[in-house]
């Protein structure tokens, strides 16, 4: 039964609390030996962070010391319990969502809090120069390394299309929050999950 879900910056590996029974018998009637470990879980960056993901890598993955065990449900868990986890998750994906890049005009920025401010800047000095009718180029290194020459109308729109990947992720977590508000089974409330991106 995972306990605790920790992601650690900058998102290549999450920190699980994991109780281990005797058996899922033994749980389930109250007895049973039990400890709890801590496991150490890599992120691929694709999937997300999902109570489902984490249970699935647990009993499957070659690297997890639970390979070929059974996951247990909290039974203890309440409804509002399962709500305020769900958001947490929620949170922590849509955090991950708005620092994990995002594509302009055929490349792909980096969108972490640092290169976040960067393009706010150079924005804003891309305006200034626009408004005192003065050119203004940039080189600028997108996430894969490579340099691109933008113009101020080009560092503007990156701008843009930054402010409109953080909205989209916001929008999502919203929703996703408004069905687990909704939600009026521990159930629906795990069915509330991160859209899968586009391919």
């Amino acid at each position: 039964m995972v306990r605790r879900i920790e992601a650690n910056m900058p998102f290549s590996s999450a920190q699980l609390t994991v109780l281990s029974y005797s058996s899922e018998e033994g749980y389930l009637a109250g007895a049973g030996s039990v400890w709890s470990s801590q496991v150490s879980m890599p992120l691929d960056g694709a999937g997300g962070l999902t109570p489902g993901s984490v249970d699935a890598w647990l009993v499957t993955a070659a690297g997890s010391p639970f390979a070929g065990g059974t996951v247990v449900a909290d039974r203890s868990l309440s409804l509002e319990c399962a709500k305020s986890r769900r958001w947490a998750d929620i949170k922590a994906r849509r955090d991950r969502v708005e620092a994990g890049g995002f594509d302009c005009a055929g490349g792909r920025y980096d969108s972490d809090q640092r290169s976040a401010q960067r393009i706010a800047v150079a924005a804003q000095s891309a305006l200034a120069q626009r408004a005192a009718a003065l050119p203004y180029t940039v080189a600028w290194i997108l996430a894969d390394n490579s340099v691109r020459q933008l113009d101020g109308a080009g560092m503007i729109a990156v701008a843009d299309a930054l402010a409109e990947h953080v909205d989209a992720a916001f929008s999502t977590a919203r929703a996703l929050r408004d069905q687990v508000d909704a939600a009026a089974t521990i159930e629906q409330v795990g069915a509330v999950q991160w859209p899968a991106p586009a391919q």
